[in-house]
């Protein structure tokens, strides 16, 4: 834990105060709102991939004669979600606290060192929180799974594909792809409403009555907002009375702060998100190592996000776009 500044605005000792863990104020965690959309199918599991099947129909419907004339059948898709390994390793020098004006955050010599309070505040106001942070903008939707560097520590934007890289890949796939909307373009907050309005129609009109969450970056949903407030339809007294869904449907558009900074549009039911864990309570059941005086903090962990149906899932030609490799 380095704490050079602390030492060297308030020295090298500590002097017991008033101080105390109410002092210690920072920027607020940004909460993970993307593993926790209503209706996201969450599944711990004990395998390494986790396997599903799509069932695709043929039309059986033909006229009338008395011969025998087969017609249809049920072929069947796989469809995998492929976890990944994801850890967390942090150390810490307890006793450098000790002579510090944040000692009120050391132990006494009858406590061993991965009990003191630092270690507590650790993993209580840190590792939790951070983690969760952490997932929500780097990974579950900006997420690219890259292989480690042997001994040097990894990235987390690294430890599993997010979304939007299902969502390209999902693209690609010539036997069973998504639904990709065209003529949307890149998001604009002056145009948002409408092209948010087009990306809904984009989708089958069968789908129109379905629970359908259309996902924006938090900006485009404000715009969204902005946008239906402009057109005047409505006789309102508060902008509490003005909600995301889009008229004459079920769709829903909701900004996703896993999406921010990003022009994308994409659309699916809540049911058809898969949020699977192997042996999640490394997230909990911390493993805490003493070394001399050093405490290492180790949790490890699977985890992936997926869909259970292509055909479920639509996305703006934009969004699913790749990157030319000469560029």
């Amino acid at each position: 834990v380095p704490i050079d500044d602390i030492i060297t605005a308030f020295g090298k000792y500590y002097l017991k105060g008033s101080q105390n863990k109410s002092r210690l104020l920072g920027v607020p965690f940004i909460s993970g709102t993307t593993l926790k959309i209503p209706g996201m199918r969450h599944v711990n599991t004990t395998d390494t991939i986790y396997q599903m099947a799509n069932p695709i129909f043929s039309k059986l419907l033909q006229q009338f004669q008395k011969s025998f004339t087969a017609k249809g059948g049920v072929d069947f898709h796989p469809n995998e979600i492929q976890l990944r390994q994801c850890k967390v390793d942090q150390e810490v020098y307890p006793h450098d606290i000790e002579e510090s004006w944040m000692g009120f955050l050391a132990g006494d010599s009858s406590r061993n060192p991965e009990s003191w309070p630092i270690v507590r505040y650790l993993l209580e106001e840190y590792l939790a929180q951070m983690i969760e942070e952490e997932k929500e903008t780097d990974v579950v939707y900006k997420g690219e799974y890259a292989a480690p560097t042997s001994g040097s520590a990894g990235s987390g934007e690294h430890i599993f594909d997010g979304f939007h890289k299902l969502l390209q890949v999902g693209a690609a796939d010539t036997d069973y792809p998504i639904n990709k909307v065209s003529d949307i373009g890149e998001l604009d907050v002056d145009t948002a409403f409408d092209q948010i309005e087009a990306f809904s129609k984009g989708i089958a009109s069968q789908f129109t009555k379905h629970n359908v969450m259309i996902f924006v970056a938090p900006e485009f949903e404000r715009a969204y907002l902005e946008g239906k407030r402009a057109k005047g339809f409505y006789n309102i007294s508060n902008d509490g009375q003005i909600g995301t869904r889009i008229d004459f449907t079920r769709h829903t558009v909701v900004g996703l702060e896993s999406m921010a900074g990003t022009t994308d549009i994409w659309a699916t039911m809540p049911q058809n998100m898969f949020h699977i864990m192997k042996r999640g309570d490394g997230l909990q059941n911390i493993d805490l190592q003493k070394s001399d005086r050093m405490v290492k903090i180790l949790m490890d962990w699977w985890e992936a996000v997926g869909f259970g149906c292509n055909k479920l899932v639509w996305a703006s030609e934009e969004t699913v776009a790749t990157e030319d490799p000469e560029d």
